[in-house]
């Protein structure tokens, strides 16, 4: 911890120290983001082996979001657990409704806390915090429902503010860039399916190895809303849409990338890659 600390944040920090504290055994939804790290950081060191974190590998997560998790938990000493979980197995998600994130939520919220019943975990935990519910996350019903505690949001921890506390701390990852599922790259409406997410997840790593750090990959298809199934839409008309921060678009532009980025895509295999000019805010 560094010796200088806004006593306002210190406060906070304590505070959130007392609820982890109280929770006595936890299973934590651990995802690799800065929230779920910091919160695991702090629930590993005060609760010890009755702390476990728990990572859902399902279709709508990132492969390197797996392996960070596996590796920073590893970092922290923590008892982690990978749980395949077909997301596109469950009844309704597959065909990307309103509701999506409410029932995948809900689905691996549920999940979580048969394997902390099971183990004699008192509670079930998550990495929301309170500048959360100032968004619209339709995932937080589900939370309220099933009765998922989210510490840092009791604590009244911002983002900003959890950002600082785990630089303080020495977490490596406390500057990276807010991430969503993979499935937040779709229109609503657009049916899901393990080969269009996998064409997302491979796009956008192959966009970070060429230096991106904040942007989205979006994904339309060109025949949306005609009639054709879902292997004919998976093979042909689909198009990519490179929407990037600022940042990332100065990088795209000033290094001339876009004809390598563009090429990259359609051999992946997308039929058409457009860059957007509208800036990505996480």
């Amino acid at each position: 911890m560094g010796q200088i600390m806004d006593k306002y944040l210190l406060e906070k920090l304590k505070a959130l120290q007392g609820i982890v504290r109280s929770l006595e055994s936890a299973a934590l939804l651990f995802s690799a983001g800065v929230d779920s790290s910091l919160l695991l950081s702090l629930v590993r060191e005060a609760l010890g082996d009755k702390c476990l974190a728990i990572t859902i590998d399902s279709p709508f997560i990132s492969r390197q979001e797996i392996e960070q998790a596996a590796l920073l938990a590893n970092q922290m000493a923590a008892h982690h657990l990978i749980v395949p979980l077909d997301l596109l197995k469950e009844p309704g998600l597959s065909a990307n409704p309103a509701e999506r994130c409410y029932l995948c939520k809900r689905k691996m919220f549920s999940v979580a806390k048969q394997i902390a019943a099971q183990r004699g975990l008192a509670w079930v935990v998550d990495g929301t915090n309170a500048q959360d519910l100032e968004q619209h996350r339709p995932g937080l019903r589900a939370s309220e429902e099933l009765g998922i505690r989210s510490p840092l949001r009791e604590a009244g921890l911002r983002k900003d503010e959890v950002r600082a506390l785990a630089q303080e701390l020495g977490l490596s990852n406390w500057n990276k860039p807010a991430d969503s599922c993979l499935a937040t790259r779709f229109p609503q409406g657009e049916p899901l399916s393990r080969e269009k997410l996998s064409l997302i997840d491979r796009g956008e790593r192959f966009l970070k190895e060429l230096g991106l750090s904040c942007f989205r990959l979006r994904y339309h298809s060109q025949n949306q809303g005609q009639s054709k199934t879902l292997r004919q839409m998976a093979a042909q008309n689909q198009l990519a849409r490179v929407q990037p921060s600022a940042a990332d678009r100065k990088r795209i532009l000033g290094l001339g990338l876009w004809p390598k980025i563009a090429s990259g895509l359609k051999e992946l295999g997308f039929e058409t890659a457009i860059l957007d000019l509208e800036d990505y805010c996480p």
